[in-house]
């Protein structure tokens, strides 16, 4: 799912942007490293808690935010249809999975880093 959502923003920036040329060969390319970076998800996150217990605390905050935002879009996601649907059984499924306990997790650690 977080691929999917990725290439839709992709689509609409480049049709709103009317990207051509070299400039968009490299907005392209880091579109498709953060794209590469969000789909690792947790070991993103890992590698983001690495580089602040190296020191490198804004690196750190930055890998730990992109490795679990496609897991918070698509817990928004099943959040906003189990509110609509008025059906919680499979939000609160996933939720007690290690997408949605790694997700919580992972939002901790950015705030308290």
């Amino acid at each position: 799912m977080g691929l999917v959502i990725f290439a839709l923003i992709w689509d609409f920036i480049e049709h709103f942007l009317n990207l051509v040329g070299d400039f968009a060969l490299f907005i392209g390319l880091v579109f498709r490293v953060l794209i590469f970076l969000a789909s690792l998800g947790g070991i993103t996150v890992i590698i983001g808690g690495w580089a602040i217990l190296r020191g490198h605390e804004t690196l750190g905050k930055v890998l730990i935010i992109i490795g679990c935002g496609t897991g918070f879009i698509t817990l928004l996601v099943q959040f906003l249809i189990a509110y609509g649907t008025r059906t919680w059984d499979v939000f609160n499924g996933t939720m007690m999975t290690f997408t949605g306990i790694g997700t919580l997790m992972a939002l901790a650690a950015r705030k308290l880093a």
